[in-house]
């Protein structure tokens, strides 16, 4: 038969961790303290590793084509570019997302939007119609219900004066796209 302590609250004498065994320890939790813990997961992070074009004032889905991490293989990087949970719960989305006007073409705003089952969702907006500019960052990010058959993707839209403006990727992850399921 095995030991057993049972107690009503732990408190650390010193320091700012408790510790539960030895290194090299397994520690099973059983039941609700399992549940009760959570996990986080599933969990991605992608990034655009090329410039991708974009035509001027016209929402473009952001193809986030390389993956730095995919927990639960959620994040679909080849065909449809968008993120499916298969865990119903609450998450965070962010995305960030470098535009450039290319050539001598100045930015009125940019915008990067959040996608739920093709709807839109929420926005980040840039004006920038009192100092035009040429390139922009627009972060976004939100804390969404999604169920496990929803889907979340990514959309930039910038207006400028003239040129060809494009989506800018490289390996330094200037634009980017993550989620992942929060404990509650």
């Amino acid at each position: 038969m095995a030991s057993q302590i049972k107690v009503n609250e732990i408190i650390k004498q010193s320091g700012s961790s408790i510790s539960i065994g030895e290194s090299g320890d397994t520690i099973n939790l059983a039941g609700s303290a399992y549940a009760a813990a959570g996990t986080n997961t599933p969990a991605f992070y992608a990034q655009l590793t090329s410039n991708q074009a974009m035509s001027d004032n016209t929402w473009t889905k952001v193809q986030f084509n390389s993956e730095d991490f995919d927990t639960d293989n959620t994040y679909d990087n080849s065909t449809n570019y968008r993120f499916t949970p298969a865990v119903a719960g609450k998450y965070y989305v962010f995305a960030g997302v470098n535009v450039d006007s290319g050539g001598a073409s100045r930015i009125y705003y940019a915008q990067t939007k959040i996608y739920k089952n093709g709807s839109e969702y929420s926005v980040g907006y840039v004006d920038y119609t009192s100092n035009l500019i040429r390139a922009s960052f627009v972060p976004i990010f939100s804390l969404m219900d999604l169920d496990a058959d929803d889907y979340v993707e990514i959309y930039s839209r910038i207006d400028q004066d003239t040129g060809s403006p494009t989506i800018q990727g490289h390996s330094g992850r200037a634009t980017f796209f993550g989620a992942n399921k929060i404990l509650t």
